[in-house]
């Protein structure tokens, strides 16, 4: 799970604007960019725009699926709403600047209509520090309609690559501006199981 933080709403939306800008006429038939669907030099370039963005802060969690207790194993939107939890907590727990309402916005595609409120109440209740000084706000949107999700699909593609298949050139590109990485481990509770 990815997370691409920065002060400025559309820094993101305008990489993917301007992405689509350069496209050809024939590759312009699709609605959106999915990093996996797409060349290499394309995804070189959306790459580097992003590590153009002065103010990016790129977070991210991964989890060894060899550690998923078996009572999760049958349960995906679990793991995905913990570790999304713990990415928020991570944030919110380290993060010293002021960047007034954060606004949280998560891809709608990755989680299916029936939980959806659950994740949100999830998201809701992930112990943010009563310190915590600002606002925040959770929505989930389609890629289609926020165009920053785009984005935040090729940052997430390449950090896959990393791990799962030891390549590295897409997210050397923009390696300076990850701020968090971490493998997150799943220990459930009683009420949890």
């Amino acid at each position: 799970v990815t997370i691409a933080i920065t002060n400025e709403k559309r820094a993101l939306e305008r990489i993917a604007k301007r992405v689509w800008r350069g496209l050809q006429k024939k590759h312009k038939h699709a609605s959106e960019l999915h990093a996996s669907n797409e060349s290499p030099s394309l995804r070189k370039r959306m790459l580097r725009f992003v590590a153009r963005v002065d103010d990016l802060e790129i977070m991210y969690a991964r989890i060894d699926k060899r550690r998923i207790p078996p009572e999760w194993h049958s349960q995906k939107h679990k793991i995905y709403n913990h570790v999304v939890g713990f990415l928020l907590r991570s944030y919110f727990e380290n993060t010293t600047t002021s960047r007034g309402v954060v606004g949280i916005v998560v891809d709608r595609r990755d989680i299916k209509k029936s939980l959806q409120e659950e994740f949100l109440t999830y998201l809701r209740g992930v112990g943010v520090p009563a310190t915590f000084p600002r606002e925040f706000s959770i929505t989930l949107q389609s890629s289609h309609e926020n165009k920053s999700l785009q984005v935040v699909d090729f940052i997430a593609w390449a950090l896959f690559r990393k791990h799962e298949m030891g390549e590295s050139e897409y997210s050397d590109i923009f390696q300076e501006k990850v701020s968090f990485e971490q493998v997150c481990t799943i220990q459930t509770t009683k009420k949890e199981k």
